[in-house]
């Protein structure tokens, strides 16, 4: 089975959302012309940030193992499996919050210690 690399899904989306702006002719479209470029623009910007944050978390939930448990107990006890989470758990799941806080600030995106 051969796996896709992170740049072959990066330009099979930008393909696609060229392919967008190119065929749309409505103006109120998201994709028209300038909106285009902006969408386009914003997807190769934020798809990078993205992966990295999520590489980190990865790495963060495989080291701290307990905490990938806590976790998983309190999505079980608030959302349990038999549906996704939703915004309006987002109250009830302090924890989850927490750590996805504490990801994003003690994560980075560049090794500012290379300057």
């Amino acid at each position: 089975m051969r796996t896709k690399t992170r740049q072959q899904h990066f330009n099979c989306i930008h393909a696609e959302i060229g392919e967008e702006i190119e065929a749309t002719t409505d103006p109120d479209s998201s994709f028209y012309k300038d909106n285009g470029t902006v969408v386009g623009d914003l997807f190769a910007a934020g798809f990078e940030t993205v992966s990295l944050k999520l590489s980190w978390a990865v790495l963060f939930l495989s080291t701290f193992q307990e905490v990938q448990k806590k976790l998983q107990e309190e999505l079980d006890s608030v959302v349990g499996r038999n549906r996704y989470p939703a915004l309006a758990d987002r109250p009830l799941l302090p924890y989850v919050e927490a750590t996805i806080t504490e990801t994003l600030r003690y994560s980075t995106i560049v090794p500012f210690n290379l300057f």
